[in-house]
């Protein structure tokens, strides 16, 4: 073969081979790309129905999808005078995370709604301008820490709820006067701890006609339940019924849904079945 052919077939050979190398090399780098989208979908639908925070008017939250939860894991808002949401459109607030007001130097004041049952450690730790906080009715423990060196504190009101507090709770707080009940144990805690305590008088026992979801407040969101419960596409127990008839007429139906409505923009204040009602 002449020489001029033979060279021009090797390099047909190589070129043709460097070719195929990168043509595998293509469909191995396409086969890997598959394989981790198909990874990484994989693990996303692994992953725990929670979000990153995400919130508004400076209350960032954690979401569990699972049953409509949220803790409250951060607050970056200018209030001084703060009332920690019960809510955050469908989810209810329980949890208050570790730290939350921590070394904050602007609070004075902080009411924490009923639907929280748990709060972490620290939250209120060294916050030196805090003078009131109102705790949750649902609370029974106040971790460690969670007022140290509020040197500004000078009402804690504890619910009866409340059966344990850590020893350092409230060190370090020496304007402090404990509010509570007669015969509770933030009573025995304040008396063994040399803490002035406050005896408050006992509420007067009421149902709030019209709050379906529990959360102490009537708003458009009950009256979309009592007219879901009115047309069948909700059920309700029994002993809960009270608090969707807000016509008193012992049925529900959709005009129960609009009394709360109506209440919810100020109207039927003068309707003696909505709203509070004392228990007989």
């Amino acid at each position: 073969m002449p020489y001029l052919k033979r060279k021009c077939l090797i390099v047909y050979i190589i070129t043709n081979k460097k070719e195929s190398e990168m043509n595998n090399m293509t469909r191995k780098l396409k086969l890997v790309s598959i394989i981790m989208v198909l990874v990484l979908l994989a693990v996303g639908f692994a992953m725990p129905a929670k979000a990153a925070y995400i919130g508004e008017n400076g209350f960032n939250y954690q979401l569990n999808g699972d049953d409509n939860t949220a803790i409250l894991a951060l607050y970056d808002g200018v209030e001084t005078d703060i009332v920690i949401p019960s809510n955050y459109y469908k989810f209810t607030v329980t949890s208050i995370a570790n730290n939350l007001f921590s070394g904050n130097k602007k609070i004075t004041s902080v009411v924490v709604p009923n639907t929280v049952v748990s709060m972490g450690d620290y939250v209120f730790f060294k916050a030196t301008s805090l003078k009131s906080v109102t705790l949750s009715d649902s609370l029974s423990k106040i971790n460690t820490a969670v007022f140290y060196g509020c040197t500004s504190l000078e009402k804690v009101v504890i619910p009866a709820s409340v059966a344990t507090i850590d020893s350092s709770a409230f060190l370090e707080c020496p304007n402090l006067t404990i509010y509570g009940y007669e015969g509770t144990y933030a009573q025995t805690f304040a008396e063994e701890n040399g803490i002035p305590f406050s005896v408050m008088e006992v509420p007067v026992a009421y149902n709030l006609i019209g709050d379906i979801d529990g959360d102490e407040d009537i708003n458009s969101y009950d009256a979309l339940m009592i007219l879901r419960i009115s047309v069948g596409l909700n059920t309700i127990e029994p002993e809960y019924v009270v608090y969707a008839d807000t016509d008193g007429d012992g049925t529900i139906t959709s005009n129960d849904s609009l009394v709360a409505l109506r209440y919810s923009v100020g109207f039927e204040e003068n309707n003696p079945y909505v709203g509070k009602r004392p228990i007989a």
